[in-house]
């Protein structure tokens, strides 16, 4: 058995020129805690489709420059938090202000089907059943109210959520862990090390997105309705289509797609977004750490070793140690 290794929370940062970062110039237009307070929240609101960004980012304090005031949409935005601050704390739990409650309803491996079984802790689950089963380490989420089966965004009572599942914790989802061998047969550094294939098909379909539907009862309490129509995983090894100006360009032709207009899987999900017409925005981070990259460097012209430098694929590098591509 091998200790896990690689960062949980590595970040990966493809900018090596001069120019500035995105969270730059958003910076310099709105920053989180005046979203938070009302004052720029009608502009986030026009930005991001009435959402603040989740999952990623910074808490940058700076004061946000002036805004033009827009045109008041429905429902407003409150223009102070209402409600008694939490007092500090260290407990290792969650505390919420008095009038509030929080409970926790969908951990990592809930089944949405009523065809698997709970979640049990021995990790024995095969991993192709994580296609119907909640993902591991829930990120940026967002919800969409429904009333007979539709969209309606004033119900809280009953709805879709979508959720992002960041990574995975080897050392807890498989039952040996974050185990390998060794593999003295390798002629390849990256194949020094081999994992089960079957820790590995756990993990695959463990990143990507949930969408569930929940009900809440009469005492506030939310769960899951299993076997809903809505329900849906989407893994690291779900075929997905690619759209607009991108779809058919020769930098997305694959061997699984030599055409360009589909490919395998979302990883790494993290931030997200409701968009203005009601659909789910998730964005891939650090996609990097699942993939390997051999001594390929002399087939390849200049221009592509440039761009998997930029990305931090190295020659004989294993990205962040997953070890994906290592099973027989």
């Amino acid at each position: 058995m091998t200790e896990q290794h690689f960062p949980l929370e590595q970040v990966e940062d493809s900018n090596t020129s001069n120019n500035p970062h995105f969270n730059e110039l958003l910076n310099a237009q709105i920053n989180r805690r005046s979203v938070l307070r009302g004052g720029a929240g009608m502009t986030a609101a026009m930005m991001f489709g009435g959402l603040g960004l989740v999952g990623c980012g910074s808490d940058d304090d700076a004061p946000a420059p002036t805004q033009p005031k827009p045109e008041p949409t429905t429902p407003t935005l409150p223009k102070t938090l209402n409600f008694k601050p939490v007092a500090h704390s260290k407990a290792d739990r969650v505390v919420v202000p008095e009038g509030y409650q929080v409970q926790a309803f969908a951990p990592t491996g809930t089944p949405l089907t009523s065809e698997f079984e709970d979640w049990n802790d021995n990790g024995l689950q095969v991993g192709e059943s994580f296609e119907h089963r909640v993902g591991d380490n829930h990120d940026g989420l967002a919800f969409y109210g429904l009333k007979d089966g539709r969209y309606a965004p004033t119900e809280s009572d009953r709805g879709l959520i979508a959720l992002n599942h960041e990574y995975v914790e080897s050392d807890r989802l498989n039952p040996l862990g974050f185990f390998t061998r060794d593999n003295a047969e390798a002629t390849n550094p990256i194949y020094s090390k081999v994992r089960l294939g079957s820790d590995v098909r756990r993990e695959v379909n463990a990143h990507g997105v949930t969408v569930m539907e929940v009900v809440r009862d009469a005492n506030g309490q939310m769960s899951i309705v299993k076997d809903s129509p809505f329900n849906r995983r989407f893994t690291s090894m779900t075929t997905l289509d690619i759209s607009g100006p991108a779809a058919g360009s020769e930098l997305l032709v694959t061997k699984f797609d030599r055409k360009g207009l589909t490919t395998r899987g979302m990883n790494n999900q993290c931030g997200s977004n409701q968009s203005p017409w009601g659909t789910y925005i998730t964005v891939e981070e650090n996609f990097l750490g699942v993939f390997a990259r051999g001594d390929d460097a002399a087939m390849l012209t200049k221009a592509q070793n440039d761009a998997r430098a930029r990305y931090g694929a190295g020659v004989n590098s294993t990205g962040f140690g997953y070890l994906w591509h290592t099973p027989p």
